[in-house]
């Protein structure tokens, strides 16, 4: 069988925005022939708050081969590729290549210490090792090795490689430990050395050369370990030191460990003393460094790493303190750090290297934590939860009710916490406790029910304490208690929910019925259920309050099903099992009126009930009808006519036009995949929804869908589900990905591929379809597998295609 891959980029005539790779075979009598079209189409189907940031994490359960990495690239096939203290590692999304350095194997990597990777213009990947200069033949998996031969003048310098760079000429210039700056001829294969001369001061000023980096303006920058900053004139041949001043505490430390160049065309200097922006029109520097007396300050002064996001924010890796946002208006720096109670922090606070995809995620090495990676653009949900180092957070992370007040103010109640009030900021947190020695303090710390009224009061109902109104001017409570010798005194101190109707008749359900507050006489009025009145309340357990918008008032309950009330008497709308009709369970757990009219209700079990009113009909959207879970804890509608469910899996997006879900779970940067009845959405429209692990709160018109259409490469091919090595009498001359021909005969018609969708957000949501024209007459659709099979193919002439999509099927 002959295999033919022709690598082009090609348009997808089944969907023009997928990305897709084609294969086209060719079968007779006597062998096979496959041509592999490999190509990338265009789409398939006090202390403020800190910004939260969620990392994902690579470590070694992963495969990456080891946990310190010196170097992180992206190369323009769209690969990951990490230089670690024990070998070098291509990552796919899915899994790592990892090579190392075979003694018996004179093409393999030169040694396992990478300390630089670089990618030049013509897509060959150098890598800089403890042991010479590496260049990386993709073709044949296989490293052509640049090393110091001290009987050639014209070598390389020095064989520990501590960085590489190509200039705007081309040129590839290479630092080491202790050779200096090595510029290399590839036409010749010869380098020439620029080397530290005491006895000229216009040569390089330390033979170790860290950072090589050139600025926009074409100026070539050498960064030294021990003797500062150096300008290359590339046309003299003449560097220009930048050296530290004993008499200027603020003057440039001696030990450059990078540079970078942002979006405005400042230059920043990662230092072990800190970190300085050059102006090199004044040839002054500014320095920021850590102050212990500063919370804002820089956290550590070891600075190995600078990198900036596509949204501008300048971010600094710190050895020791974590990493650094730098907010260049107000001069402060955020710190982010590893948390032992938080496992989506930093794995570790010894920073080595910072890398932005092109997708705008952020790849962080660490010394001995692997790499994390964290995208703010893609960041879909803000999640607020309790963190013990800062007393502006929340104080409890399970979150049983939340309201927004006239003023701006956000309310959370907790089960354990009490009340939780965020300033309009949301900078600052005041928490509100119950105090057995304060009768004016919250009455009990299980917060289950917040209301504002029209009035501007607040009330407070809790489980197992009763209704509460607070006093915003006196931050005081005044309680209303169950009494048993008081028949017009709270029917039940645990309360589930408060609703202020259009009338401004304040309403408060409870475990056993319905109240009407009499604000006037300060009486409670009781509604409950009556064995023998069909018209009473159906159940006295009532969860959830709601009135449409033609004031009717829809209670329901934990166990009687949903109940309509005119102010005089209940209908009652229960399941029936017999009736397909009827509503789905009879425990309630949200009630929400879209703009038409339609009144939608989530249960505890029994999915989504969407209700007709005309009919009196009921239809049910449940797990096989596309919900996450038959759990529905929360309904909210934006403001594009979407509803939003909370669910024991995650949150959907539900669109009543289409019919169709969209699911979101933790790794969206949801507080978990479990939620409680806790649903909220405020005058301006931004939504809350509580759980288990704190509330996420966001707008529905900012949670957008990552654009980035993904690469499509074939990482494997196999004959009887056995990879197919390179070799001489080898299917494969070259690795499957470079590959233009492949030979098979007729008897190795029993073969796969395996693909990846160069997403890394979330790869595990990729999805793919693939497609052998000439013998699938229709794509299979294969979801997040990633692999094509095929037996007993017949001789003829096949076209392999394989479409992918990323994390939001884009």
């Amino acid at each position: 069988m002959t295999f033919n891959a022709l690598l082009r980029a090609i348009t997808n005539p089944f969907n023009p925005k997928k990305s897709c790779t084609f294969i086209i075979i060719t079968m007779n009598r006597r062998f096979i022939t496959l041509i592999c079209l490999i190509s990338i189409i265009l789409s398939l189907p006090v202390s403020a708050q800190k910004p939260e940031l969620k990392f994902q994490k690579l470590s070694l359960k992963d495969g990456l081969s080891q946990s310190t990495v010196y170097s992180i690239l992206q190369d323009s096939r769209g690969l990951m590729w990490f230089g670690t203290q024990d070998g070098l590692n291509k990552y796919d999304g899915y899994q790592f290549t990892v090579y190392r350095h075979d003694p018996s194997n004179a093409h393999s990597l030169s040694h396992n210490e990478i300390f630089a990777l670089y990618e030049d213009n013509t897509g060959t990947l150098w890598i800089g090792t403890s042991n010479g200069l590496n260049r990386f033949d993709r073709q044949q998996e296989r490293f052509i090795h640049y090393q110091n031969d001290p009987n050639n003048p014209n070598s390389l310098s020095h064989n520990t490689v501590l960085s590489i760079f190509e200039d705007d000429k081309a040129v590839l210039w290479v630092g080491t430990k202790g050779g200096g700056l090595n510029q290399f001829d590839r036409k010749r294969n010869q380098f020439v050395s620029f080397r530290h001369n005491p006895n000229n001061p216009n040569s390089l000023s330390n033979d170790i050369v860290w950072p090589i980096y050139q600025d926009k303006q074409g100026t070539l920058w050498i960064g030294t370990d021990g003797s500062g900053l150096n300008q290359f004139d590339r046309q003299r041949k003449t560097f220009t030191h930048y050296l530290p001043d004993a008499q200027n505490p603020d003057s440039l430390s001696n030990v450059i460990a990078s540079l970078y160049e942002d979006k405005t065309g400042q230059l920043w200097l990662g230092t072990l003393g800190g970190l300085y922006q050059f102006d090199r029109q004044q040839k002054t520097f500014v320095h920021y460094a850590h102050d212990p007396q500063n919370p804002d300050s820089l956290s550590d002064d070891s600075i190995w790493a600078i990198g900036e996001d596509g949204m501008g924010i300048l971010w600094i890796a710190t050895d020791g303190g974590g990493l650094n946002q730098f907010d260049r208006q107000q001069n402060q720096f955020l710190h982010f750090q590893h948390e032992p109670q938080n496992p989506a922090s930093l794995s570790n606070d010894a920073l080595l290297s910072i890398y932005k995809d092109t997708v705008g995620t952020m790849w962080v090495g660490t010394s001995g934590g692997g790499v994390n990676q964290f995208n703010r653009e893609q960041q879909k949900f803000v999640h607020y939860f309790h963190d013990p180092k800062n007393p502006n957070s929340l104080n409890n992370n399970t979150i049983l009710s939340i309201e927004t007040d006239q003023k701006g103010h956000l309310w959370v109640g907790t089960q354990g916490g009490g009340l939780n009030q965020f300033d309009q900021a949301r900078q600052k947190v005041t928490h509100y406790l119950h105090d057995p020695e304060n009768p004016n303090s919250l009455s009990h710390n299980d917060v289950s029910a917040i209301a504002e009224e029209s009035s501007g009061k607040l009330w407070v109902g809790t489980y197992g304490g009763g209704l509460n109104q607070f006093n915003p001017q006196n931050h005081q409570f005044v309680s209303y208690l169950h009494d048993p010798d008081k028949p017009t005194s709270l029917i039940s101190d645990y309360v589930l929910s408060i609703y202020e109707d259009s009338t401004q008749t304040l309403w408060i359900g409870t475990r056993e019925g319905l109240d009407q507050f009499d604000r006037k006489t300060q009486r409670f009025l009781h509604y409950t259920h009556d064995p023998d009145n069909a018209n009473s309340l159906s159940y006295n357990d009532i969860s959830v309050i709601y009135e449409d918008g033609q004031g009717t008032l829809w209670l329901g309950t934990q166990g009687g099903g949903l109940n309509r009330f005119d102010r005089k008497q209940f209908v009652r709308y229960q399941a029936d099992a017999q009736n397909p009709n009827s509503l789905s369970h009879n425990e309630i757990s949200a009630l929400y009126a879209d703009e038409a009219g339609t009144l939608w209700i989530g249960t505890y079990g029994g999915g989504l009930n969407q209700f007709d009113r005309a009919t009196g009909r009921f239809k049910v959207y449940r797990e096989k009808q596309g919900l996450a879970n038959d759990v529905i804890y929360g309904i909210l509608g934006d403001n594009q006519g979407n509803l939003w469910l909370s669910s024991n899996k995650g949150l959907s997006k539900f669109n009543p036009k289409t019919q169709a879900f969209r699911h979101y779970d933790v790794l969206d940067g949801l507080q978990s995949n479990e939620f409680n009845a806790v649903a909220h959405k405020s005058h301006n429209g931004e939504l809350f929804f509580g759980g288990i692990n704190g509330f996420n709160a966001f707008y529905p018109e900012h949670v957008k869908d990552n654009p980035s259409i993904p690469p499509i490469v074939i990482t494997d091919f196999k004959i009887f589900n056995k990879s197919v090595a390179l070799g001489s009498y080898s299917p494969l001359q070259q690795h499957i990905s470079e590959t233009h021909e492949i030979a098979l005969s007729y008897k190795q018609s029993f073969f796969s591929f395996e693909f990846a969708a160069l997403n890394f957000l979330q790869p595990s949501k990729n999805e793919y379809a693939y497609k052998l024209e000439g013998l699938d007459e229709d794509w299979n659709e294969i979801g997040t597998q990633r692999r094509a099979n095929y037996t007993n193919v017949p001789h003829g002439t096949y076209q392999f295609h394989v479409k992918g999509s990323n994390n939001d099927k884009v």
